[in-house]
């Protein structure tokens, strides 16, 4: 809150001062009535020179604000991110964003000051009282101004929230216009995001297709997920959240998901993600809907051949969501209570670990859809429960239980109830959130290499794998933790 306060009261400072030197210098006359002309002109420049003192505190504020407040937080506040930039970027560094603030800034002043004159004074000529005239035009003049400057305020938000440590290029205005707005998405629809209600068909279908997806965290709302940190830990929780549909995966899941994983991938922060069910269990499968979402999409081609093709592009983007945690940089851990259905069995499958209570209730259920299941529980459930098992279970598509699932191997472990299970899966993920990083990735792909290949191989890999990454900062930091008798901490990557 710091960062806004103190900065409002420096922007507003030289912005009201320039319009009003300004309005001085154009007008000869000061005390005649200004025109619209010269009100637009000196709100434009004051827009301009307020740019220079808000850039900065802009920047304060948004990185501020996308913190969580867990003990990993970056900036202690606004002294401590002011150093840190200077730092890391320098004078310049403080200055990201600068050009797209001024596009907000000038035309939204301009307008603003001209809309608020001539709404005030039109209302004052008809007669009027001066009060509400006044107050009804700061209502009108506040909100077209918005209007005018709230596309640039999401590109100008997105650039000043990019990590410390981005891409080259990724804080340039037409590369972040790009990744706010997806393929066939209406310009309107990616950046008044939050500013109105549209229409969610197109971003669908581009999901759907393979289409570049918007990824931004500051603007990233989930309808069918909650993500929140687990207290006190860099641990991030994932809940599907559909509880009156038993969690069933519609088409926003499954693109919320997508995106889910995808914001994981970018945050160093993140160390283990835990995924649950909210309410009656974890999920019932897909959502029927879906079938029919695809059949229309699937429809619009103009051939046999491009049907064929558009539907394994689709088949494609759904596996490559059930694959995310397995290919996900940080381990993943299930906690399953409840119906775990179909697409669900093929979701827990690729995830690193998985606990279930004994209300936990599994099913491969495709075969009584008389489809073949196809993104992933035939591929990866037999490494898990073994051949026989696995066909046993696609075969029937009978209900195995959580006591069952443990037996088999499906599961780690099934605790007592939904309050054993969190909280043992918490405290597992919690140890893991402490390690090194650089470590548990590096153990994450082994193990997966070494699954789909021979022992030579895989012992050519982790070679190779150590040469490279050995000697870090998480080896000296850790040696020096054991031999001082105190606890490692690792640096966010």
């Amino acid at each position: 809150m710091t960062s806004p306060v103190v900065g409002s009261a420096a922007t507003n400072a030289v912005m009201f001062a320039v319009y009003e030197q300004t309005l001085k210098m154009i007008e000869n006359d000061v005390l005649q009535t200004p025109t619209l002309t010269s009100v637009f002109l000196a709100g434009a420049v004051g827009g301009f020179w307020q740019t220079i003192p808000l850039a900065p505190a802009e920047l304060i504020k948004c990185r501020l604000q996308v913190q969580d407040g867990r003990t990993s937080t970056q900036y202690r506040g606004p002294m401590d991110c002011i150093r840190h930039v200077l730092k890391v970027k320098g004078t310049r560094g403080l200055f990201l964003g600068f050009t797209c603030t001024q596009w907000r800034e000038v035309p939204s002043f301009a307008v603003y000051f001209w809309l608020y004159e001539y709404t005030k004074r039109k209302m004052i000529d008809g007669g009027i009282n001066p009060t509400p005239s006044m107050l009804t035009a700061g209502g009108v003049a506040g909100v077209a101004s918005w209007v005018v400057s709230y596309p640039f305020d999401v590109i100008k938000s997105a650039i000043q929230t990019l990590p410390v440590n981005h891409k080259p290029g990724e804080h340039k205005i037409a590369y972040v216009m790009f990744s706010l707005r997806p393929a066939r998405m209406r310009p309107s629809a990616a950046f008044y995001r939050s500013f109105a209600l549209q229409s969610n068909y197109d971003h669908l279908k581009a999901w759907m297709t393979g289409a570049p997806q918007p990824l931004n965290v500051a603007f990233t709302k989930f309808e069918t997920l909650s993500l929140e940190f687990l207290h006190d830990s860099n641990v991030l929780h994932l809940k599907l959240n559909r509880p009156k549909a038993v969690n069933a995966m519609n088409m926003h899941m499954w693109v919320e998901l997508a995106r889910a994983f995808e914001m994981v991938e970018r945050d160093p922060s993140v160390k283990a993600v835990v995924v649950s069910g909210e309410g009656r269990g974890f999920t019932s499968g897909m959502d029927l809907d879906v079938f029919a979402q695809m059949q229309k999409i699937v429809s619009e081609e103009s051939c046999e051949g491009r049907k064929r093709e558009r539907l394994m592009r689709v088949i494609d983007q759904f596996q490559r969501v059930i694959s995310a945690p397995e290919t996900c940089r940080v381990p993943v851990i299930a906690a399953v209570h409840g119906p775990c259905i179909g697409a669900g069995v093929d979701f827990i499958t690729a995830c690193d670990l998985c606990y279930a209570d004994e209300s936990a209730r599994f099913a491969v259920k495709e075969v009584d859809l008389a489809i073949i299941a196809d993104i992933g529980t035939l591929q990866r459930l037999p490494k898990l429960v073994g051949e026989c098992h696995a066909k046993e279970l696609a075969y029937t598509g009978r209900n195995v239980s959580g006591l069952e699932a443990e037996k088999l191997g499906l599961v780690l472990k099934a605790l007592p109830d939904h309050d054993a299970l969190m909280g043992h899966v918490e405290d597992v993920a919690k140890v893991i959130a402490k390690k090194s990083p650089l470590t548990i990735r590096g153990i994450k792909q082994t193990i997966h290499y070494q699954r789909d290949h021979s022992t030579a191989d895989s012992l050519l890999q982790i070679r190779y794998h150590n040469a490279s990454v050995l000697y870090s900062d998480d080896l000296t930091q850790a040696v020096g933790a054991m031999m001082k008798g105190t606890e490692s901490t690792f640096r966010e990557d």
